[in-house]
């Protein structure tokens, strides 16, 4: 016999979603997402500003966390 089920869920009523994500992370989402939709970037024999300054804000990132962790 199918029970089936209840209905649908009320909202909300799922997993706990996980606060923003910290900088680098977000940085590289940029770049990553920039990355795979340009054919620029993934051509070995060619380059992309836009793709270059989104790699730099992610070094940037990296760097800047780092240094606040050593911070602390």
């Amino acid at each position: 016999m199918d029970e089936g089920r209840d209905g649908t869920p009320p909202a909300g009523s799922g997993p706990p979603i996980a606060g923003e994500l910290p900088p680098p992370q977000q940085a590289y989402g940029r770049y990553a997402q920039h990355f795979l939709g340009c054919w620029a970037c993934r051509d070995v024999d060619r380059r992309c500003d836009k793709g270059e300054q989104l790699w730099r804000e992610y070094e940037a990132a990296g760097a800047a966390a780092g240094r606040q962790m050593s911070d602390t």
